[in-house]
């Protein structure tokens, strides 16, 4: 059996039966055999259709599953040309990083490397993504 994603690493399931669900708000439940709650996440905003994917990446996400519920503020990696990250109020672009040079994004001169974390940015036929991780 192979491990894809943990929620409780603390405190975990006693025994092998357990279920995890998504609430109406859209925030993930974990309970135990007995149906008690052991883990559950927060949601800083309701999903009128809540649905939770694991991404290929590890990722476990919950979303609408019609793909809105989105606050005011959106932040993305804009695929169209040099992908770049975007964050946008509503349409309007608010703030770019600019491309991504193979160090950093071009438009963070001080984002310099570091003994703590490296930064790598991904960008393959299935996938795009930037992330910190430890060296």
């Amino acid at each position: 059996m192979t491990v894809v994603w943990v929620a409780n690493r603390v405190t975990p399931l006693a025994d092998s039966v357990g279920t995890l669900k998504v609430t109406g708000s859209g925030s993930l439940v974990l309970l135990n055999a007995n149906g008690s709650e052991i883990w559950s996440s927060n949601s800083s905003t309701d999903a009128r259709n809540p649905v939770a994917q694991l991404l290929d990446s590890g990722n476990l996400v919950v979303k609408d599953v019609d793909g809105t519920g989105s606050g005011n503020f959106t932040y993305k990696i804009d695929p169209n040309g040099f992908p770049q990250s975007l964050l946008r109020q509503g349409s309007v672009v608010k703030f770019r990083l600019g491309p991504w040079n193979g160090v950093r994004y071009s438009g963070m001169p001080n984002l310099d490397p570091n003994p703590y974390y490296s930064y790598e940015f991904v960008l393959d036929d299935d996938e795009i993504y930037y992330h910190l991780k430890a060296p």
